[in-house]
């Protein structure tokens, strides 16, 4: 089976109009939505947010093909995908920070958990229906 890759093409806050930073030559593998869900996970912890709660974004990604070029259907369409996500705390059954559980006879704890709210499913971009009219 062949890896899919998947880029971020847009990232908003709930109630914003204007796009959330994020790394646009970051690609993740997996599923259109284990990549959004990992592309959260960068956006909320790693690219200056810091946030230390609850986290709510929309994250839209494309498919590329391994050369980073975009990946287009039958009907050339890029292939996009948007979900709403969110990011909360990860408590135990004491409620406690952080669930630990033990991989491989290591010790690993987290604390956060991704949790897709809702799925928009297939998305097509605004321009390319302008420009095919």
């Amino acid at each position: 089976m062949t890896d899919r890759y998947w880029i971020v093409t847009k990232v908003t806050k709930s109630a914003q109009a204007i796009n959330t930073r994020f790394d646009d030559s970051r690609r993740y593998t997996g599923t259109p939505s284990a990549a959004a869900k990992k592309a959260m996970t960068y956006v909320c912890g790693r690219i200056g947010k810091k946030v230390k709660g609850r986290c709510t974004m929309t994250i839209t990604v494309q498919e590329i093909d391994y050369r980073d070029e975009p990946v287009y259907d039958s009907h050339d369409i890029p292939i996009l995908y948007k979900y709403k996500i969110k990011r909360c705390v990860n408590r135990d059954e004491n409620n406690e920070k952080g669930v630990t559980v033990n991989i491989n006879g290591k010790s690993v704890t987290f604390n956060y958990k991704t949790k897709i709210v809702e799925s928009y499913g297939r998305v097509l971009l605004n321009n390319h229906l302008k420009n095919n009219r």
